[in-house]
């Protein structure tokens, strides 16, 4: 039994070091046709400290995969304590091998704070705080809301406030650190909605799943592609790791999505 217990501990660390890609199609009801096939990036819980092994892996990850949009959700440092300017020096190797066309965007996570902000923007992720970006595709416009890692109560309150910001029934992603405001996010329109925070778990048993799950309103919404309605959720399991540095069938992750504008099969 200890070395089987061995054994899970050692696999479970390695599998923490290697960094998949995962590459998702997503249905769209009534896209317009200059966001057909609109390649998103998704990247988060980074949790840098070091420019280590897993960052060289990302940089060269990143270095082969194209998209339209980089989207980065939250937490880009290990602990609330580790060198903010070490952070930002790492998120420029990282972002200059980013190959977005309409550059990168992101949202503050629950290990950041605003005086971060600075370093993170020099480093060319643009950080959305309770606000909204547009991008112009050929005749349309796609909004990106971002919002704040805010307690569910403020968190409702600041969606509620950057979707007025936005023109009605507009072409809508909203970016949050927490999967929890995804109901009111589908609910208010936004087609697809990328977080992070919840690491999928970070440990996964067969058959069980994970056994803790940190999103406070669903288990569902703890890791991967969920749609809901006309909504997509996209929850990342993230590049690092919370307390052990250890993961189980759950391994780091950057997601590809390419949206298209058909009603389909729930997306996988």
């Amino acid at each position: 039994m200890f070395w089987l217990a061995l054994l899970i501990v050692i696999y479970s660390y390695l599998e923490a070091q290697f960094i998949r890609v995962r590459r998702d199609t997503v249905f769209v009801n009534g896209l317009p046709p200059s966001l057909e096939r609109f390649r998103i990036i998704h990247i988060s819980d980074l949790h840098f400290s070091r420019f280590g092994a897993r960052e060289k892996r990302l940089c060269r990850i990143l270095e082969k995969t194209d998209g339209d949009l980089a989207v980065f959700t939250g937490d880009y440092k290990a602990r609330k304590k580790t060198n903010e300017g070490k952070v930002a020096e790492i998120l420029q190797r990282v972002s200059a091998c980013t190959r977005a066309r309409f550059g990168s965007v992101g949202v503050l996570g629950n290990k950041d704070n605003q005086g971060m902000v600075e370093g993170i923007e020099r480093a060319g992720i643009e950080i959305l705080s309770n606000s909204v970006k547009r991008l112009t595709l050929g005749k349309d416009d796609l909004w990106i809301a971002g919002i704040d890692d805010l307690p569910l109560e403020r968190a409702t309150r600041a969606l509620l406030s950057v979707t007025s910001m936005m023109p009605e029934n507009s072409p809508r992603i909203l970016l949050s650190h927490r999967p929890d405001v995804a109901r009111l996010a589908r609910a208010l329109g936004y087609a697809v909605i990328l977080a992070g925070d919840t690491h999928g778990g970070q440990i996964r048993l067969p058959l069980i799943g994970a056994p803790y799950v940190k999103s406070k309103v669903s288990r569902r919404y703890c890791w991967g592609i969920i749609r809901e309605g006309d909504s997509v959720l996209c929850v990342s399991s993230g590049i690092g790791t919370s307390g052990f540095p250890l993961r189980l069938l759950c391994p780091p992750e950057v997601r590809v999505l390419t949206v298209v504008g058909k009603a389909g099969e729930p997306a996988k």
